[in-house]
């Protein structure tokens, strides 16, 4: 089994010659195995580096070696996930992708590259069949486990998604990524107890990742532990800096009404020394800050006009993403677009109508809009299939519906 904590990351060994100590080339297998396990620790620095040298090291002794291709690939697909989110790194994903199935149609690393590659380019059908293919040809591949998991969650597709996930737990018992896959499916389904069981199985084996830190974090908010949150948001801080370690303790901060704390973590988030600049979620949280600052609501447009520009390519790939579709709906209604965001939260809701969390986005959204009644009703769904009470009480864009006594009396109703 691919593991965490390979040692070997270098193009090179040392070996002992008639001279003394020399160097030569890893083996392709070992340079191989050192670039894909490197890829499963995409968040620290300088991993995903590694990965590449390996993998470029492998192609400049052979040339078209297809599972060298695959790997960079691979390498590109992550750059993209991690904190690039820059387009070239997808067109770059994309194109090694056909070169490593060109070089070796029966590679299943080579079909997973594709899927991967495919998914991010919003092309799901066209991604859930490669990962298919590669898991036909080697049942057991990891990153075809991993892609199609994360893939099927995505698409709200649970059942299907939960097969995979505890088939990539039963493969790989000591890999992090599907205790991670396992804590995302129970979160999305509001099953915050599973979620952060898995979460915390995903720290134990792999202390280091900080995005488990992160999703730890936002279920005990979701389950009204705040202290116990941000002690969690602290320990991954000391692991390393990260964007969206920052981006959720401004959320943390916000929710308790401290908006320039907010503001000074959503700052480092976006910040190209700290954070990531090319995640549209962190700009937005940026403008939320922003918004409740007196003085500061052009710097919150200009936000807000910043996350809608960086969302745009990617609800443009995948339309039908309600999640996408939602939050976009939440901008515009936050740029005071009240036609197109009503529009849009409409048709996220038509997508997810079973999504706690596209409900609560469109009473926001509604509520700004001026259609008190409709974002009323927005938020009784949202309760009704389980989002917290408490953070609907500490969001402030719906101060004044809750004081409003249809609100209340839709509280007393069984």
């Amino acid at each position: 089994a691919l593991g965490a904590g390979a040692a070997v990351l270098a193009a090179t060994a040392w070996t002992l010659g008639a001279r003394g100590l020399v160097t030569a080339p890893l083996s392709d297998s070992a340079q191989l195995r050192a670039g894909l396990a490197a890829l499963l620790l995409p968040d620290r620095p300088g991993s995903l580096d590694s990965a590449a040298e390996c993998f470029n090291a492998i192609l400049q002794r052979t040339p078209g070696h297809a599972g060298a291709t695959a790997g960079l690939s691979l390498s590109y697909s992550l750059r993209y996930f991690s904190d690039g989110r820059d387009e070239v790194w997808l067109q770059r994903a994309a194109a090694a992708a056909q070169q490593a199935l060109a070089a070796d149609g029966q590679l299943a690393l080579a079909h997973a590259a594709r899927a991967w590659a495919e998914e991010y380019q919003g092309h799901e059908e066209q991604a859930q069949q490669e990962a298919r293919q590669a898991l036909r040809l080697d049942p057991l591949n990891l990153f075809a486990l991993w892609g199609l998991g994360d893939l099927l969650i995505d698409l709200r597709r649970f059942s299907e998604a939960a097969a995979v996930v505890e088939a990539g737990i039963a493969a790989y018992p000591q890999q992090r990524i599907f205790q991670d896959l396992r804590g995302k499916l129970a979160f999305q389904q509001g099953h915050y107890a599973q979620a952060e069981q898995a979460f915390r199985a995903s720290l134990a084996l792999e202390p280091d990742v900080v995005y488990a830190y992160a999703n730890l974090h936002a279920t005990l908010e979701r389950e009204n532990r705040g202290d116990e949150a941000l002690h969690v948001l602290q320990q991954g801080l000391q692991v390393r800096p990260n964007s969206r370690l920052y981006s959720s303790l401004g959320s943390a901060l916000f929710y308790r009404g401290d908006y320039l704390g907010a503001e000074a973590n959503f700052t480092l988030a976006v910040s190209a020394s700290h954070g990531s600049p090319n995640q549209y979620l962190h700009w937005a949280n940026l403008g939320d800050a922003l918004r409740w600052i007196p003085g500061r609501e052009n710097d919150a447009r200009n936000a807000y006009r910043q996350a809608v520009l960086l969302l745009q390519p990617q609800l443009d790939r995948s339309p039908a993403n309600a999640t996408l579709v939602s939050r976009m709906g939440l901008y515009q209604a936050k740029l005071s677009h009240r036609s197109e965001a009503a529009v849009l939260a409409r048709r996220a809701l038509a997508l997810a109508p079973d999504g706690a969390d596209i409900h609560f986005r469109a009473a926001i959204a509604l509520e700004i809009s001026g259609d008190r009644s409709a974002a009323l009703a927005q938020i009784v769904q949202a309760r009704a299939l389980g989002y917290p009470i408490h953070l609907i009480d500490a969001e402030p864009d719906l101060l004044a519906l809750r004081r409003d006594g249809r609100y209340h009396y839709q509280e007393t109703q069984p």
